[in-house]
């Protein structure tokens, strides 16, 4: 006797709908592919033989994730799933950090050397992730999430299985090009999910994320790599990986695939190029010299070849990042805004341990263990930024949370010999917070800046420009306290941070160019130029 699953107009429908959308489906999914093959195969199989079992146990797979989808609470449970992803990524970058010395004693090479394991990745994710995030916008954020996971956790087990210090890096590397996808898919799924008025939490998460992967990294990697060695580390990841890797290919929804653009492959390997030269000679700075020929030619053919990825895209029918975008207020000013901001705050970072040992006297340990403030206040004020801000709007927190950075550097000049630790843990906790607040409200302008078509490489092009001003921050201040270290240890410190906090004090300056961004005509206005209805 066949198995019914019921008729068209059946429990799957709402009541006089024949055919139409199920009545669990979410209006605003309802046109979505998924549900309209989903649900044309199940009353295709409305009646079926034993026999077609298969074909039955299928369908009702695929019924059990469109159910998924619209559940009430999807949008948060693919955000989490895509965040795992950004976060396995960001821990895997300095998950080796505390233990160079001891694998390059291993692999017979010099530390200088290993440390590029480090360094390089860093910098290939910061170059490949416009490129990625445009490739998302054209073929699908979850088709190229997917690529660049599933490349990411190959390459780790590769990691786990190098025979030298050249396929040490080169394993790294890659790894750090396939995970780039993770940041920019992100984005591009939030801004799908949500709409602007619904994305200052999200993306405050997401910015949580993107930060804390590196600092976790650092902070496990020390505690148990002494135990498991740093080759278990990676190992005892994959299982982990894989179980993240099967959960979005299940949890996540495909975004729209655009066949009306082509993807301009010249721009994306010009810019690519550009950065890697802008933040390749940012990064050998510190050893050449600002004002060395090396430097200087690495920074000219930056200039060169950035240059001549805008005179392309405003020439090109199909450009990688529209030009138009740099004219809206809300996206420029972010921009720069938080590249400024990411200077003074991590080179302010690099500063800070430094300074607990060789002006405060403070034991490796324990000044590891004061600096982890920042980033737990980091953490604290991130997770408030979100709700905060859908109330009250992006330029008081911008501004707020600028203000905070520079402030929290200020205080850290005035540590001394004589400073009491806690000096230090004020102005490391009070910077990190800082951070919490105004990353998040600057990440928001500029992706409700955008239209959702360019959300990836939207998405790429800040975490690029964040990259680029943490690097040149992390060069200039090391660079200044250095310079000035034979006039005083205290007073080298001291005037490094102050050239932090007037940094971040235009940040804050800038953060008060910005709309409120939260009045309903804005949201209206964005969501009716995206299609959402309002």
């Amino acid at each position: 006797m066949p198995f019914s699953l019921g008729s068209p107009a059946g429990p799957l429908h709402a009541p006089g709908s024949a055919g139409s959308t199920p009545a669990f489906c979410h209006e605003k999914y309802a046109g979505s592919r998924i549900f309209r093959d989903d649900f044309r195969e199940v009353d295709r199989l409305g009646s079926v033989s034993p026999m077609s079992t298969g074909k039955l146990r299928s369908s009702l797979s695929r019924t059990a994730r469109a159910r998924l989808r619209t559940h009430p609470a999807y949008r948060w449970i693919a955000l989490v799933t895509l965040l795992t992803g950004l976060f396995a990524v960001g821990f895997n970058f300095t998950v080796i950090a505390v233990v160079l010395p001891r694998m390059a004693e291993e692999f017979g090479t010099t530390l200088k050397t290993m440390q590029w394991a480090v360094s390089l990745p860093l910098l290939a994710f910061g170059v490949m992730s416009p490129t990625v995030g445009k490739l998302g916008d054209i073929y699908g954020a979850k088709r190229i999430y997917m690529i660049g996971f599933l490349g990411a956790i190959v390459m780790q087990a590769m990691t786990a299985l190098a025979w030298s210090t050249s396929t040490l890096i080169l394993f790294r590397v890659v790894a750090a090009l396939e995970g780039a996808a993770t940041g920019p898919a992100a984005v591009k799924f939030i801004a799908t999910l949500f709409v602007p008025r619904d994305r200052p939490r999200p993306l405050a998460w997401w910015s949580t994320t993107a930060a804390l992967g590196p600092t976790v990294g650092l902070v496990v990697g020390a505690l148990v790599i002494p135990y498991i060695g740093w080759r278990g580390m990676f190992v005892i990841q994959i299982p982990l990986l894989v179980v993240a890797l099967a959960a979005a290919w299940y949890v996540l929804d495909e975004t729209e695939v655009r066949t009306d653009v082509r993807f301009d492959l010249s721009g994306a390997v010009i810019l690519g190029a550009g950065l890697f030269f802008l933040l390749f000679g940012i990064e050998r700075a510190a050893d050449w010299g600002v004002g060395n020929l090396r430097t200087i030619s690495w920074f000219a053919t930056a200039v060169f070849l950035l240059g001549a990825f805008v005179w392309r895209q405003a020439k090109v029918r199909d450009p990688m990042f529209p030009l138009r975008y740099f004219g809206r207020r809300g996206f420029s000013v972010s921009l720069v805004a938080s590249t400024l901001l990411n200077f003074a705050y991590l080179g302010g970072f690099v500063l800070a341990v430094p300074l607990m040992i060789e002006v405060l006297g403070l034991k490796d340990t324990q000044a590891g263990l004061v600096v982890i403030v920042r980033p737990l206040t980091f953490a604290a004020a991130a997770a408030l930024a979100g709700g905060l801000i859908s109330r009250q709007g992006t330029r008081r927190y911008a501004f707020v949370g600028s203000l905070l950075v520079a402030l929290g550097l200020v205080a850290l000049t005035a540590v001394d010999t004589g400073s009491a630790v806690w000096v230090a843990v004020l102005g490391l906790g009070v910077s990190g917070a800082g951070l919490g607040f105004s990353q998040p409200a600057f990440n928001i302008t500029a992706v409700n800046s955008l239209d959702l078509e360019d959300q990836g490489v939207g998405g790429g092009i800040s975490g690029s420009v964040q990259t680029i001003g943490a690097s040149a921050g992390t060069v200039v201040l090391v660079s200044i306290q250095a310079g000035l270290a034979g006039r005083g240890t205290a007073l080298s410190f001291a005037v490094a941070f102050g050239v932090g906090a007037a940094v971040a004090g235009v940040a804050a300056g800038l953060a008060l160019l910005l709309a409120r961004h939260v009045s309903a005509s804005d949201v209206a206005l964005t969501e009716s130029a995206q299609g959402v209805p309002t």
